[in-house]
């Protein structure tokens, strides 16, 4: 936005001159000259807070393979790490208790995957969505889970 109100304010006043140069001449009018005008804008990038990192991602390896997280002010907080080696470890925190599940995972094709936890061997279908680049359960579509440059809670 300062940089369209810095090319505005610019812009009048080369105008302004262009005009009041043209227009203060007390000799008759003679056969106009062009006049080539220069202009240097410089435009100063505005500071921003230092970016939090993203996870790097390797070509050709599966795209959910990382962390992934999803909370709340709540104090709802869930994440998945998927491992290359197809395991994963998963938290789920609600109200300072803190789960922890662990198991395997393996692709169905098709950006939909399968994780199955060691402890009550319950299937879950996780859905890759590459065009918002997050993943979610496929029984709970709104439960949404974005890149995160962290870890797990409380991974042993």
């Amino acid at each position: 936005m300062k940089k369209w109100i810095a090319i505005g304010i610019l812009s009048v006043l080369v105008i302004s001159m262009v005009l009041i140069s043209g227009c203060t001449s007390t000799a008759p009018a003679a056969t106009p000259t062009p006049q080539i005008v220069y202009i240097t804008v410089l435009v100063t990038p505005t500071p921003t807070a230092t970016p939090t990192p993203t996870p790097t991602r390797i070509v050709g390896q599966d795209p959910i393979i990382g962390v992934w997280r999803c909370s709340d002010s709540s104090g709802y907080d869930h994440r998945y790490r998927f491992n290359a080696d197809h395991t994963f470890v998963e938290s789920f925190d609600m109200g300072g208790k803190t789960n922890i599940f662990k198991g395997t995972w393996r692709s169905q094709g098709g950006n939909s995957y399968v994780t199955v936890d060691v402890e009550f061997a319950y299937p879950e279908t996780i859905i890759y969505s590459p065009s918002r680049n997050v993943i979610y359960s496929k029984d709970i579509p709104t439960f949404v889970l974005s890149p995160y440059a962290g870890d797990v809670k409380a991974a042993t």
